[in-house]
């Protein structure tokens, strides 16, 4: 097989479909491997770009895994990171299939069952960028956690002693500064993403009572969904993938994986923050946000608070304002 040049061979490499494709390309001659591997991040990089500018990533690039439970941090911009890129696209629009349990709830609700298809699918796109958002969010733990070691490799550098454990802080700390980064994130978004960020949660926990009926019988039932969204926002997409997506998937399918019991287990821990919030734990003053021994606010709620200032819209009707910003939203862009 004839040698292409060095400058083709990574064009080639950057225009391919898949991974899969990749590694193949990658197979037929050691030096091409060697060629492409040598220059994963620059491919990455121009792959990540081809998705579009919607896409929203971290800064330095470093995502979360959300194949399994485990939620490993990816190297920057390496071929991990487009493969799990490319899992949560996917898993994005396997949601948005018609007869999923998302579109379902989409078409029940009484703002937008009615919406004529070019409206639905303009809809539709917002809410699948807003699954990206969410995505984004989950990500702050990856950056909180390349934070700490840079910091951990400044202080080693500095005081030429032992690097200090990144992993040896307290987990609730951990949680509150990731929680304190989220709430910064949702700040800096503009009221049209908020909107559709909102609007997905709520769409999000009517799949998720209709996957789980048994919810219904739930005395906390309202607290519980809230918790999903919860869970919805701090985590990313695949929390609706594996929480409400079930009947999608075949009978029983998908409900006793890893992934569906990490959702599961993490509604069960914000329901009862939920109901510590409610018992007076939670922070309700600016200044109480320094306050280790209160609960910070959560990402549903820093939404619908910072929505209003974002929009310059009444605060005292916030649904009935994301509803209206979205119809008004997707009539113009159909």
């Amino acid at each position: 097989m004839a040698i292409l040049n060095s400058d083709i061979t990574l064009l080639v490499a950057e225009q391919t479909d898949d991974l899969e494709s990749l590694s193949a390309l990658m197979r037929t001659q050691r030096n091409t491997h060697s060629l492409i591997a040598n220059n994963e991040r620059s491919i990455v990089k121009a792959k990540l770009a081809s998705f579009g500018p919607e896409l929203p990533l971290p800064p330095l690039g470093t995502i979360l895994s959300s194949a399994d439970h485990e939620r490993e941090q990816l190297p920057p911009y390496s071929f991990a990171t487009l493969q799990e890129v490319s899992m949560r696209l996917r898993r994005i629009d396997v949601l948005f299939t018609s007869d999923g349990p998302l579109m379902q709830a989409i078409q029940s609700s009484d703002s937008f069952m009615a919406l004529p298809r070019p409206e639905l699918a303009a809809l539709v796109r917002g809410l699948k960028h807003a699954a990206m958002l969410a995505d984004r969010l989950g990500d702050c733990a990856a950056d909180v956690m390349v934070g700490r070691e840079a910091e951990t490799s400044q202080k080693q550098h500095q005081d030429g002693g032992p690097a200090v454990d990144v992993n040896s802080t307290d987990h609730w700390s951990d949680v509150r500064e990731i929680h304190r980064a989220q709430m910064d994130l949702i700040r800096t978004l503009p009221a049209l993403d908020l909107a559709y960020l909102s609007t997905l949660t709520d769409f999000a926990s009517m799949a998720y009572a209709n996957v789980h009926p048994s919810a219904a019988a739930d005395p906390a039932v309202w607290e519980r969904l809230a918790a999903f969204r919860e869970v919805l926002l701090r985590h990313g997409s695949f929390v609706l993938w594996a929480g409400a997506t079930v009947p999608t998937l075949g009978p029983a399918a998908n409900t006793n994986t890893p992934l569906a019991r990490f959702v599961d287990q993490a509604v069960s821990n914000i329901l009862e923050e939920i109901q510590l919030w409610e018992s007076g734990a939670g922070a309700y003053e600016e200044e109480d946000l320094e306050n280790t021994d209160l609960m910070l606010p959560g990402l549903k709620k820093t939404i619908n608070e910072v929505f209003p200032i974002a929009s310059d819209r009444p605060a005292a009707r916030v649904g009935i304002e994301m509803t209206l910003m979205l119809l008004n939203e997707i009539k113009e862009h159909q």
